[in-house]
């Protein structure tokens, strides 16, 4: 069982569906846009750019699921592009017309256009293109139940993927092999292929999840590489400051230096001044001598003079030698002061060097971790493309009943709430379903729960609410724990509210796990408590034993199932929880409105009482009114 599971899981994952949705006022614009070059360039008879305004026409109708004008726009642009010979736009329009058709279980005619595009794919002798193309047509045999037209195609197929060495291709070709055998009564083919597609399963369910946990785990640690290189850098601005207050003290020290130099010039020549002064004197003391003295004495008195003169100028002399000496010195400290400066200009400069280099190599670390930041964005992206395509569609639910609506915000990309919808003879199940996580993990175990509840109802046409649930419980643990020790239990599963709607008798039968449900009649309202247990982590030595909840539902009733998101969410002035019976008061508060009024007064609720704080949780609350 845990082996069918995982092969309808990853056969899903690699078909893709366009999720219904309305014309939105970006594609009408859009739409104009093209159809007015579309006119331009029919009046120019220009063939390449009719064609392509014909197909992106026709793609905005295909991507919006407005089928018929998505198939006039593509039948008017496939003869062009036969005129143009343009293999890979016949291939694509074909491709595109057939699976318009098969939407409308037209698979006679839509068989045609696969057949023309397996043909064109052939001719551009693409490998990848060809077993698309061969798949697309062997589902369309398979619907018309041409088992062994399939197995052909599918053979031709196997060959194709075997030479591309494509494990998901192959373990596509196989299951679908499988279910053409098993159609037919060949249990022992479909046995042996069913293995096979299992196996290949298997094996790239554990690539997959190594590969998330390698990913994720190289994240956090370039995320924190990054943390660690942006305090680095800062250290380094720091000290690039403390470098830049240094440069300036050295240069005032400079300053000061030559202002001494200064000073001393100018006591240089004032002492020079000085001296010439002292020179002048004595010279006219000579002449006093002269004309006082006579003979020997003027003599004496001559000699003495001169030898005065001389002792003078020699300790004149001496005291400039020595003032010299002194500006040599501080000459030669203000040299030395410029050398320590340059010295330090240059580590400066080195140093800056390397705080660029740093600069650079920590920009690539962060556009590196931004671009792996990306990729997985992208990863998680696709995955939310693929849970959109495999929850039914929300116009499904809303239009099976009187009125409805369904409030679903996910916390992340990926959500782990999901709703579901199926048809069974009378009855019409709906079911809010809270699985344990979010983002990627709740993801996976929405799509768990979602192919269990398929499977439970689709093929074992087991149709008790109650019932459901113990198999669905079943089903989750078997899925999850089989291989498990007892230290290996995890803590997996998913809260869950089945509603059952008879219409031919107005019967309502609910059962719940570990959820609670809102039932308004004209004057009466409820708050109906589900049973305590959750599916796929209670004990194992208690027994889990779920119980119905039945009414007759008159044209005022309505019910209300969510998962805990909303009442879980904080905010408010003090950043509290909503709790439950604010979000009962605030439903009750509206009965008297429409489906989609209330679902307005909700999201409306929600964001004011969210504010600026971050979303918790999954968000689901659907409203029915029978």
């Amino acid at each position: 069982m845990k082996n069918k599971i995982f092969t309808i899981l990853l056969f899903m994952f690699i078909v893709q569906f366009s999720f219904a949705q309305q014309i939105s006022t970006v594609q009408e614009e859009e739409i104009k846009k093209y159809v007015a070059l579309l006119e331009t360039a029919k009046t120019q008879n220009n063939n390449n750019q009719t064609l392509k305004y014909l197909t992106q026409i026709g793609q905005i109708y295909y991507n919006a699921n407005v089928a018929d004008k998505a198939l006039l726009y593509f039948k008017e642009a496939l003869p062009i592009s036969e005129i143009l010979k343009n293999k890979n736009a016949m291939m694509s329009l074909n491709n595109f017309i057939g699976i318009l058709l098969e939407e409308t279980e037209n698979y006679s005619e839509a068989e045609k256009y696969y057949q023309t595009s397996l043909s064109n794919a052939i001719a551009t002798k693409h490998k990848e293109s060809m077993v698309n193309a061969y798949l697309k047509l062997s589902l369309n045999q398979y619907y018309q139940k041409k088992y062994n037209e399939a197995i052909i195609n599918l053979k031709e197929t196997e060959i194709l993927a075997l030479e591309l060495n494509s494990t998901p291709m192959l373990k596509k070709i196989y299951g679908r092999m499988a279910e053409c055998y098993l159609e037919m009564g060949n249990s022992t083919e479909y046995a042996r292929l069913f293995t096979l597609s299992s196996n290949l399963m298997s094996k790239e369910k554990e690539e997959l999840e190594a590969l998330a946990n390698e990913e994720k785990a190289n994240a956090e640690k370039k995320s924190l590489e990054l943390q660690l290189q942006e305090v680095t850098m800062n250290k380094l601005k720091d000290s690039m400051g403390v470098i830049e207050i240094q440069n300036q003290k050295n240069k005032a020290e400079i300053e000061l230096l030559e202002n001494q130099k200064k000073i001393i010039e100018l006591e240089n020549q004032k002492k020079e001044a000085e001296v010439k002064e002292q020179n002048e004197k004595l010279k006219k003391n000579r002449l006093i001598f002269i004309f006082f003295l006579s003979g020997f004495l003027l003599m004496i008195i001559f000699i003495g003079i001169v030898l005065k003169f001389l002792n003078d100028k020699r300790k004149a002399n001496a005291k400039l030698e020595l003032m010299n000496q002194e500006l040599n010195l501080k000459n030669l400290h203000i040299l030395y002061k410029n050398n320590e400066l340059e010295d330090k200009n240059k580590k400066i400069e080195t140093q800056n060097a390397e705080l660029q280099q740093r600069k650079k190599e920590i920009e690539y670390q962060r556009d590196l971790l931004e671009q792996k930041n990306l990729q997985i964005t992208e990863s998680i992206n696709y995955a939310s493309k693929i849970q959109r395509a495999i929850l039914p569609s929300q116009k499904a639910i809303l239009t099976s009943f009187t009125d409805a609506f369904i409030f679903y915000r996910p916390r992340d990309i990926v959500s782990g709430d999901f709703y579901w919808y199926n048809k069974q003879k009378d009855y019409k199940f709906v079911a809010a379903v809270d699985c344990t996580g979010h983002s990627v993990p709740g993801a996976f175990m929405s799509m768990i729960g979602n192919t269990l509840l398929n499977e439970i109802i689709n093929e074992k046409k087991i149709l008790d609410p109650a019932q459901i649930l113990t198999k669905l419980h079943e089903g989750v643990v078997i899925t999850l724990h089989s291989q498990e020790s007892e230290d290996e239990k995890t803590d997996d599963g998913m809260d869950i509210t089945l509603c059952r709607y008879e219409k031919s008798t107005n019967e309502v039968c609910i059962a719940a796990a570990n959820h609670v449900i809102f039932k308004f009649d004209e004057n009466e309202s409820e708050i109906i408590q589900g049973d305590i247990f959750s599916i796929g982590h209670t004990a194992k030595d208690i027994k889990v034993n779920f119980n119905n909840y039945s009414f007759i539902a008159t044209d005022k009733t309505s019910i209300y199932l969510f998962s805990d998101g909303f009442p879980d969410q904080f905010g408010g002035p003090k950043g509290r929880k909503f709790m439950t019976e604010q979000l009962f008061n605030l439903i009750k508060e509206i009965q008297d409105k429409e489906m989609a009024e209330q679902y307005d007064i909700i999201e409306d609720k929600f964001e004011k009482w969210r504010g600026s704080r971050r979303q918790i949780d999954d968000i689901l609350i659907i409203g029915i009114k029978f």
